[in-house]
């Protein structure tokens, strides 16, 4: 796709060839482009495309500015902080009055959630029933999604409502969690399915909880493919058509960036 834009300078034709006055040009031939010098700019162009920097790209709005004057933190010993095993979100986005802080992160109204992180890094957050599944290494969580649940004297639970975006953390029964592959999470209906290659299992969460399928006939099977593939990407998907959930081992490194192949595909 070409894009054009209009300046208030003019450039002469000479045999069929844009030709430049400025030292700063590239004169047109029949082998190379004209390349003009602009001393003025309409967008910012990322790694990924180009944007615009008007509402809209319209002339009469509002436009960005790049005469911000910065500010330094005021706060001694400011440093980077990473958490493994947090949630956070963003503002909200209404589409009836188009209003949008999808950008906006305030911690002041403490946005974010933290999980235990000695069952590893979040690998994969995937939204269920109104409600956000939380993928760990060694773990895989239920965190309720602006409710919580209040256990009476006889443990007996009931839901409520609260303000709070995220609630209360419910873990699933078992330590399983989906490891360093979460390219292996696939789901169909209500149905999760990934794998934890350190137990060596592949395993779908469901209504009633976690259950390792590999265990039906296959388990020392995939407890040797999984010790020889430990470190390799593992893709899952899922055939509704067939009703199967395939698995592919891939030949390459979780830290190497390479060609895909894939050496074996296994069917559930």
């Amino acid at each position: 796709m070409d894009v054009f834009y209009e300046t208030q300078d003019t450039y002469p034709i000479v045999n069929g060839y844009h030709s430049s006055y400025s030292i700063d040009d590239t004169s047109q031939t029949a082998l190379n482009d004209a390349v003009i010098t602009l001393d003025w700019f309409n967008c910012y162009v990322m790694g990924n495309g180009a944007e615009s920097y008007k509402v809209k790209d319209l002339f009469n709005k509002n436009h960005l500015s790049t005469e911000s004057r910065p500010n330094a933190t005021l706060i001694d010993g400011y440093k980077k902080r990473r958490n493994i095993a947090s949630i956070t979100y963003s503002g909200a986005f209404d589409k009836t009055t188009n209003y949008n802080s999808l950008n906006e992160f305030n911690l002041s109204r403490a946005n974010y959630k933290d999980l235990d992180d000695k069952y590893g890094s979040i690998q994969k957050l995937h939204s269920r029933d109104t409600d956000l599944v939380v993928f760990q290494e060694d773990k895989v969580s239920r965190v309720l999604y602006g409710k919580s649940v209040l256990y009476d004297a006889a443990g007996n639970g009931q839901i409520s409502k609260i303000e709070d975006v995220l609630g209360q953390e419910i873990p699933y029964s078992g330590e399983w969690g989906i490891g360093k592959n979460p390219e292996s999470f696939s789901y169909y209906s209500n149905s999760l399915y990934f794998t934890d290659s350190t137990k060596g299992a592949v395993l779908r969460l469901g209504g009633d909880g976690i259950e390792p399928i590999s265990r039906y006939g296959m388990r020392d099977w995939f407890s040797d493919k999984f010790r020889d593939f430990k470190t390799n990407f593992k893709y899952g998907g899922y055939d509704p058509k067939n009703n199967y959930y395939m698995l592919s081992f891939s030949n390459d490194k979780i830290n190497l960036i390479g060609e895909l192949q894939c050496s074996q595909t296994i069917e559930w």
